[in-house]
């Protein structure tokens, strides 16, 4: 089938051949030389997913066989929790694509495919009203369009598959609508959503403006909240932990495993033993480094760590810690950081 987007998935008949499937071309992520096909197999709707029997006794399922794609889309569905930060995959929905999107909450298919994540308690039960609030649930609900990990669009339930330009085989991820967007305090986002209009996410995760979503200051670094799927995208996205190593002041150069201590011949003896309070503020500083309140485990010692012991410098050995930033952060945020993981006196 031609179109301008990637098709995830595309109907293929039982007449059809493997190989009248496979891409003729090689391509970033398919390889001529080594083909392969992926096949989802999807039930009718009459069917229960799990038990794989009629819903109901004399109930005539549908003919997937007659698929055809100006009519009917298939879509891979999800549901994000807001409360525990989880996205769990609920399926896969045919439906008409006439249909508002909002259809997939009214028919009951959503709350179907939500209880058993609800009963194992990974995620939050939903209210009852949310699911019966009728044309009313188009204010409760938000569909966002995962195209990508990095790119979230949200998608308007008051407007049919066909006019979002949703395809067979796409990714929705549902969700129930923050707080704010109900009480009409979302913004320009918010009223679009309301007026049937898709809203615009402009500013990428890492982009300028990404603070301005209601960041929260806090003693080390903003904290960003997530309402939303984009929210959590975003989150995931700028999420990342970083080795830092705290120096001591005192501690000699060392480069290339050569200790700059001034002594480029061969040693005195006299040099060559270290003095007593050197040692004992070396092994202190190495018991604070494999200490249990976040320290590293220690590790196996390297040629430069034995040339730093015999160094008539008195010094701490260095500190490792593994601390978690966001990529959204400035400069004086990260140093804060480390100075809050170190328990340093004074800010850096």
């Amino acid at each position: 089938r031609s179109n301008p987007r990637q098709v995830r998935f595309s109907f293929l008949p039982g007449t059809s051949t493997f190989r009248a499937n496979i891409p003729q071309y090689n391509a970033p992520h398919f390889d001529t030389t080594d083909p392969h096909l992926v096949v989802l197999c999807i039930a009718a709707c009459a069917f229960d997913p799990r038990t794989l029997k009629l819903t109901q006794a004399g109930q005539t399922p549908d003919e997937l066989s007659r698929w055809i794609d100006d009519q009917v889309i298939l879509l891979v569905v999800k549901y994000f929790c807001p409360a525990t930060h989880k996205i769990v995959t609920l399926g896969c929905c045919y439906i008409q694509q006439s249909e508002n999107l909002i259809a997939m909450i009214n028919s009951g298919w959503v709350a179907d495919r939500l209880r058993p994540y609800v009963e194992s308690k990974e995620v939050q039960p939903i209210p009852a009203e949310a699911f019966a609030a009728g044309q009313d649930a188009a204010a409760v609900w938000e569909c966002w369009e995962e195209f990508s990990e990095r790119d979230i669009q949200q998608r308007s339930v008051k407007r049919s598959f066909r006019n979002e330009q949703l395809w067979t085989g796409d990714v929705v991820v549902w969700q129930l609508a923050a707080q704010s967007a109900r009480t009409g305090e979302a913004g320009a986002g918010g009223e679009a959503a309301a007026g049937g209009e898709t809203p615009e996410v402009t500013a990428p995760f890492g982009g300028e403006g990404a603070e301005a979503g209601g960041a929260v200051d806090s003693e080390v670094g903003p904290e960003y909240p997530v309402n939303n799927v984009y929210d959590f995208a975003a989150h995931i996205a700028n999420a990342v932990e970083v080795a830092v190593t705290l120096h001591d002041a005192r501690q000699p150069l060392c480069v290339d495993g050569i200790v700059s201590n001034g002594h480029w011949g061969l040693r005195p003896a006299s040099a060559a033993a270290p003095s007593p309070t050197a040692g004992a503020q070396k092994a202190e500083g190495g018991a604070a480094h494999m200490s249990p309140t976040g320290g590293t485990p220690p590790k196996e010692e390297r040629p430069e760590d034995i040339a730093l012991t015999h160094s008539p410098a008195e010094f701490s050995v260095p500190q490792e810690r593994e601390l978690n930033m966001d990529l959204r952060w400035h400069l004086h945020h990260v140093t804060n950081k480390i100075a809050h993981a170190f328990n340093l006196q004074s800010p850096l």
